[in-house]
C-alpha cells in the first residue's frame, strides 16, 4: 500500500483534474423515491475524483478485471446497474482518454470495480498498459439503467462484459444478506467458456443466493479449455432465442427482465423477450456499440 500510494503521490501534480459536481436531477428524482420504499445509497450528484489503480487481473483471454480505489477514502455513491466514465494520466504521463465503464461493484463497497475488454473494436485498450499505482480520474454516476426491483423476480441477461451490473447487484444482495428473497436468473452469453469472468465468485454466489440461478450459453465452438462447473450453472449452447427462454426461464413473462451487451445482442434478446409475452416495459436495456 505504501508504494502505492508513493506512485499515487507522484503523478497527482501532472493531473489537471476538473472540479465539477452537477446535479443529475432525473437520476437524483428516481432514486429519491426507491429510498421511500426500501434502505438505499441516496446519489444526488455526479463527480469527479482521483482513484488509484489497486488491482488489475488477467480476468480472461479477452478481459481484464480493473479494481479501483478513491485517493479520499470516499467512494462514488451509485446503484447497481450505473456507468462511470474513467480517463486521466498515468505515472508515465501519458493520457486515457474518459471511456464508459459499467460499474461491477456493489454500491456498498468502498472501490470501483470494471470488466475491461483488451482490444475494444479491435484496438488495444489502454488499460493494457496500465498499472497498478497510475491515477485515474472517475466521474459519475451516471445512467438510469438501475437495478432497483430487489424483492421482485428478475431475469438477468448478459452479453460478455454487460455480466458487470449484474455483478454489482448479486454482490450487494450477497452483503445485505438478502439473498433469501431473491428471485432471479442469469442468462449469460459468451463466445467461449474460457470467457467466463470471476468464475468462482460466481459459483459461490449460486450457493449463497437461495433464489439464484444460472445459465450460461456459449455460442461458438469450444475446446473445453475451462471446466465448465455444470454443477454451478446450466449450459446452453447458441445465441440466445426464444426456444431457449422456454427452456430456461419458462415464466420469463412474469419477470422484470433487465438486458446489457452490445447493441445487436440488446435488440435480439429484446425481441426474443416479447416474443414470449413479456412486456415491453417490464424490459431495461443497456447497449452500446
Amino acid at each position: 500500500m505504501a508504494a502505492m500510494q508513493n506512485a499515487a503521490d507522484a503523478v497527482h501534480a501532472s493531473i489537471a483534474l476538473e472540479e465539477k459536481i452537477s446535479v443529475d436531477a432525473t437520476a437524483a428524482e428516481r432514486i429519491s423515491a426507491l429510498t421511500k420504499k426500501r434502505h438505499v445509497m441516496v446519489v444526488k450528484n455526479i463527480s469527479s475524483k482521483r482513484y488509484v489503480l489497486y488491482e488489475k487481473v488477467e480476468e480472461t483471454p479477452k478481459d481484464l478485471f480493473l479494481s479501483f480505489m478513491p485517493h479520499d477514502g470516499n467512494n462514488i455513491q451509485f446503484l447497481p446497474g450505473m456507468f462511470v466514465m474513467i480517463g486521466g494520466i498515468d505515472s508515465q504521463g501519458k493520457t486515457f482518454p474518459k471511456r464508459a465503464f459499467s460499474v461491477a461493484s456493489e454500491p456498498s463497497s468502498n472501490n470501483i470495480d470494471v470488466l475491461a475488454i483488451k482490444e475494444p473494436h479491435n484496438r488495444p485498450s489502454h488499460f493494457i498498459e496500465a498499472e497498478v499505482g497510475d491515477v485515474f480520474i472517475i466521474e459519475g454516476p451516471h445512467g438510469k439503467f438501475t437495478i432497483d426491483q430487489p424483492n421482485s423476480k428478475m431475469l438477468f441477461v448478459a452479453g460478455g462484459t454487460g455480466y458487470a451490473p449484474f455483478r454489482s447487484a448479486l454482490r450487494e444482495i450477497l452483503r445485505n444478506g438478502s439473498g433469501g428473497n431473491a428471485d432471479i436468473h442469469l442468462l449469460w452469453s459468451l463466445k467461449h467458456t474460457e470467457e467466463i469472468a470471476r468464475r468462482e465468485e460466481l459459483a459461490s454466489m449460486i450457493k449463497s443466493i437461495r433464489g439464484l440461478s444460472v445459465t450460461i450459453t456459449i455460442t461458438r465452438s469450444d475446446e473445453g479449455t475451462q471446466e465448465f462447473q455444470p454443477e454451478a450453472w446450466k449450459r446452453e449452447a447458441g445465441r440466445i432465442n426464444a426456444d431457449m427462454l422456454r427452456r430456461d426461464v419458462p415464466d420469463a413473462a412474469e419477470r422484470a427482465a433487465y438486458i446489457c451487451g452490445s447493441n445487436d445482442f440488446g435488440k435480439s434478446v429484446e425481441a426474443a423477450l416479447l416474443s414470449v409475452g413479456t412486456p415491453k416495459e417490464k424490459i431495461k436495456k443497456d447497449i452500446w456499440g
